[in-house]
């Protein structure tokens, strides 16, 4: 590239910006000596094809300014399998399947927004039966209120269950509303009963 350079001629490094040849040596393999327009700055010598080091990949100097334009950080982008990626999915019965074609235009891409994708079998079985745990619970809890759910009053006792403490148990509130409507049940009493009977659904919701 620079086979042909001469004193006074100028260059333009990625690191010093420009600058210019002073001098050409022999013998040697970094022969351009350039001085850039630094204050202060020594000067530096380059191969004939302008590398400020030989065993670099690209050169450091050229004949003109090269104009960068640096990619901006991409974007984190939640999981979603790529063609040929073998996946699991649940399908609109419940029953766990695999595949490796997916297609982001159809079907596939509802599959993955409404969260029936996973990346192994054991997140996929595990997603199937804390989904039958939330069912049972909930099914129960209607059962236990005569057949409704409760909406929350405010002012009243409502009766609920902890799910965040080390252990699950009844939980009384007033005031303020602090689980879905559907939590709540007529008495404490219906709540130890839901719990003895559902403890293990319970713990497995849980552990979400």
């Amino acid at each position: 590239m620079f086979k042909d350079a001469k004193a006074g001629d100028k260059v333009w490094s990625t690191k010093w910006g420009w600058g210019k040849i002073v001098d050409i040596l022999e013998d040697t393999d970094y022969p351009l000596v350039v001085k850039f327009n630094i204050k202060n700055k020594p000067t530096y010598t380059f191969t004939v094809d302008g590398k400020y080091n030989k065993n670099d990949i690209i050169p450091t100097v050229f004949w003109d300014e090269i104009k960068f334009k640096i990619p901006e950080k991409p974007k984190a982008k939640f999981w979603e399998p790529e063609d040929d990626e073998l996946a699991y999915y649940v399908d609109s019965v419940g029953i766990l399947n695999k595949r490796r074609k997916w297609d982001m235009n159809n079907v596939d891409k509802d599959r993955v927004e409404q969260g029936n994708v996973f990346k192994t079998k054991e997140e996929a079985e595990k997603e199937v039966e804390l989904r039958k745990a939330k069912y049972r619970v909930k099914k129960r809890i209607w059962e236990l209120n005569d057949g409704e759910f409760i909406e929350f009053k405010q002012k009243h006792d409502n009766y609920s269950f902890d799910l965040y403490s080390n252990e699950i148990v009844p939980r009384f509130c007033c005031k303020t509303k602090s689980y879905p409507n559907w939590q709540y049940i007529k008495t404490e009493k219906l709540v130890k009963q839901l719990i003895n009977e559902m403890y293990d659904d319970l713990l497995l919701i849980r552990n979400e």
